[in-house]
């Protein structure tokens, strides 16, 4: 996936803005090397399954694969929209799962770094509620993304 750099950065600068919270990155390829928060380039799967099971809350792009890892988990998430603008992505469909999933209980929306300070807050105020998706669509199909998005 494309790095998403600005993301990286503002959490890295955001991080002293939360003492006594434990911040860890997945950050990729990214060419930044975050300086108050422990990162990882990349985890294997199991690494960051323990990772996602030990965290208070995540904090993501607005992919699917990050807002269904959270539910699954029964974890709250800060998600910001990747913009094809600064060529993090090659589409804007982040920013249309963000405006149609930011509502929903247990996920925040910062459409940008200027408002993630407010996001992390709101989401650690709250108390651990996690990202609310009701599965809509049948077992079956829904197996089939998740598997699909776990191969990825």
């Amino acid at each position: 996936m494309l790095p998403f750099d600005r993301m990286v950065a503002a959490v890295d600068r955001l991080v002293p803005a939360f003492p006594g919270q434990t911040f860890r990155a997945q950050i990729g390829e990214t060419a930044l090397t975050p300086v108050n928060m422990a990162f990882d380039r990349r985890l294997p799967a199991k690494a960051f399954a323990e990772a996602v099971a030990a965290s208070t809350l995540i904090i993501a792009h607005a992919g699917m694969g990050s807002i269904l890892t959270a539910a699954e988990a029964g974890k709250p998430i800060v998600v910001m929209p990747r913009r094809l603008a600064d060529g993090e992505i090659l589409t804007d469909h982040q920013l249309a799962t963000a405006r149609r999933l930011g509502e929903r209980p247990g996920i925040y929306l910062a459409m940008d770094e200027s408002e993630l300070n407010q996001a992390i807050a709101a989401a650690l105020a709250d108390g651990g509620q996690s990202a609310g998706l009701a599965s809509r669509a049948p077992a079956p199909f829904i197996n089939r993304i998740k598997d699909f998005i776990h191969e990825a």
